[in-house]
C-alpha cells in the first residue's frame, strides 16, 4: 500500500512541475519578431547561400546570383561591383567570409572575389572556386572547394595543401580548427590533420591485416 501511495504522490508531483515548467515558459517574452522577406522588398528570390554581419551592423545577404546588402529596412544590390571585374563571366555564388576590416570575401564558381567596403573596392584573390571559405584565426583564409588551399592575406599568397603523397586535397567543404591543427573534411568521407607543413589522415588508416 505504501509503495502505490509513493507513486501516485510521485506521479502528481510530475504532473506539477510540468505544468510550473509550461507556465514559466509562457511568462517568457520571445525576444525577436518574425519578418518575411520578398521579392517586394527588394531582394531576388532565386535560393539564400549565406549571410553574414559586418561591424556597421550591415547584413550582406547573397543568392544564388545576388549580393545585397541590408541596412534593418531596405536592400541594396551590390551584384554590379563584382560584375566590374573582367574575370567574372559566371554569377554562381556559393559563400561568404568577413574580416575585422570589414573586407567581403565571396566564394564562386570563377573564384574567389574581395571586396572592401570601406572603400568600395573590389579584387580577384584566387580564380579557383571556393564553395566554403573560412578564417583559422590568424592571416589565412582556407578556400574549400574542388581543391584545398589558404591565402595569406599579409603576403598575398596562395598556397595549396597537398596529401602526404604530395597530391593536392580535393573535394572540401568543411573544415575545423583547434590551437595547432586544421582538420580538413573531403566528400570521399576522409578527414586531413594538417599542421605545420605537414599533413596525414585523421584518424591514421587501419593497418593491412596480415597474409
Amino acid at each position: 500500500m505504501l509503495y502505490y501511495t509513493r507513486l501516485l504522490f510521485l506521479f502528481f508531483c510530475t504532473l506539477t512541475i510540468w505544468d510550473l515548467g509550461a507556465n514559466s515558459l509562457k511568462e517568457v517574452p520571445f525576444p525577436y519578431s518574425v519578418q518575411r522577406i520578398t521579392p517586394e522588398s527588394g531582394v531576388t528570390y532565386d535560393g539564400i547561400r549565406d549571410a553574414i554581419q559586418d561591424s556597421q551592423g550591415f547584413v550582406w545577404i547573397l543568392s544564388d546570383n545576388d549580393l545585397f546588402r541590408f541596412d534593418g529596412y531596405t536592400f541594396k544590390r551590390y551584384t554590379n561591383v563584382i560584375l566590374s571585374l573582367d574575370q567574372i563571366s559566371n554569377l554562381s555564388f556559393f559563400c561568404l567570409e568577413i574580416d575585422s576590416r570589414d573586407c567581403l570575401y565571396i566564394g564562386m564558381k570563377d573564384g574567389v572575389v574581395c571586396y572592401d567596403t570601406r572603400f568600395d573596392k573590389v579584387k580577384m584573390m584566387s580564380p579557383l572556386a571556393a564553395r566554403t571559405l573560412i578564417f583559422d584565426g590568424t592571416d589565412c583564409l582556407w578556400m574549400l572547394g574542388d581543391e584545398v588551399g589558404y591565402y595569406v592575406l599579409s603576403e598575398e599568397r596562395y598556397v595549396s595543401v597537398n596529401d602526404s603523397d604530395g597530391q593536392t586535397i580535393r573535394n572540401s567543404y568543411a573544415a575545423c580548427f583547434d590551437r595547432q591543427h586544421v582538420y580538413i573534411g573531403t566528400s570521399d568521407g576522409l578527414i586531413y590533420k594538417y599542421g605545420n607543413g605537414s599533413v596525414g589522415q585523421f584518424p591514421p588508416p587501419l593497418p593491412c591485416p596480415a597474409a
